[in-house]
């Protein structure tokens, strides 16, 4: 099974140190902020942040429910970079030096004005206002 590295619009096919390394140091919270490495798009880490202020990783096994947080959002890159790697050669204690925490997926709420009522509610507003102005 092969890994992707992806950073802004470049995906790298299996992906060396070196190009982990390269990419992930080029991070500079602007340009590219975000890169995830992975077999799919089900099953990924992903590293947010900038060299400068640390990084922060997650971790997806599978569906939303199967996803994890670093409890650091600050860890210095040569950490970051020996969990890239050791994911990348499909070692089974990649996740060994971080303390990981559940990241549960809230959708996010909706709002009152967004539901099919308030749309029927402001269509029957709309059709009296116009009746009434224009007389009964």
């Amino acid at each position: 099974m092969g890994f992707t590295l992806t950073a802004l619009d470049t995906a790298y096919e299996a992906p060396d140190d070196e190009t982990i390394a390269r990419v992930v140091a080029s991070m500079d919270g602007r340009r590219i902020g975000l890169i995830t490495l992975g077999p799919s798009d089900a099953e990924y880490v992903e590293v947010r942040g900038t060299v400068q202020d640390g990084f922060a990783l997650s971790h997806q096994a599978g569906g939303l429910d199967r996803r994890r947080r670093s409890t650091d959002e600050a860890l210095p890159l040569p950490l970051v970079l020996e969990v890239l790697g050791r994911y990348a050669r499909h070692d089974p204690d990649w996740a060994r030096g971080v303390a990981w925490e559940a990241d549960r997926h809230v959708p996010p709420a909706g709002t009152w004005s967004g539901t099919w009522v308030s749309f029927t509610v402001l269509v029957v507003l709309t059709t009296l206002l116009v009746w009434l102005w224009r007389g009964w």
